[in-house]
């Protein structure tokens, strides 16, 4: 695989979003529904253009690599896309009024519930629910929490009822890591990593 990714920002924002990468790679995998893992992960921020590879094409020597993503197949392969910048300046920015996500989430303790479809994808929903968990269990930190890692054992193509996403840690004091939940709460599908910038 060797192909541009149309892409760009979200909101106000100045760089491109994970969201938005996850997605756009998923779309690239064909028969992304019988996915059984995804470990996607991100090495840096970037406002470039970008565009996916294969790791057997990927060359540290050319590239600048911005994220992996590893998937593994149900009874099938293993395959590991890089996500490199490319050439060139992003141009197109679209709306994102995140508090459409979160606006109806429920904290409490060490949790963040949100019951009822958004219109918004499932890892957007995840992501924003983390961000709002974090800013405010950590209020008084400075600094902008961003979305860094996500592994899934399921990904969800269903309607879900409910995602609910549990604080297990913090690694270190940049790094924190929670349980991914959908629907009655008992289905643990993966985790979430975000990091302090």
């Amino acid at each position: 695989m060797d192909k541009p990714i149309k892409l760009e920002f979200k909101g106000k924002r100045n760089y491109l979003h994970g969201t938005d990468m996850f997605n756009s790679v998923l779309d690239l995998i064909e028969g992304w529904t019988l996915l059984e893992r995804v470990n996607f992960s991100f090495h840096k921020m970037t406002s470039s253009p970008i565009k996916v590879v294969d790791i057997q094409n990927y060359d540290k020597g050319i590239h600048q690599q911005v994220a992996q993503c590893t998937a593994k197949f149900k009874d099938g392969p293993t395959n590991t896309y890089c996500l490199v910048e490319m050439p060139g300046e992003v141009t197109g920015r679209y709306a994102y009024p995140e508090s459409e996500i979160t606006q109806n989430a429920k904290i409490t303790g060490d949790r963040i519930k949100l019951k009822g479809e958004t219109g918004y994808s499932f890892i957007e929903n995840v992501v924003a629910l983390n961000k709002l968990f974090l800013e405010q269990k950590f209020s008084e930190v400075n600094g902008k929490w961003v979305f860094s890692r996500i592994k899934l054992h399921e990904i969800p193509n269903k309607k879900i009822d409910s995602i609910i996403l549990v604080f297990r840690k913090s690694l270190g004091t940049k790094l924190t890591d929670s349980s991914i939940f959908i629907n009655s709460g008992d289905n643990k599908i993966g985790s979430i990593y975000f990091t302090l910038v």
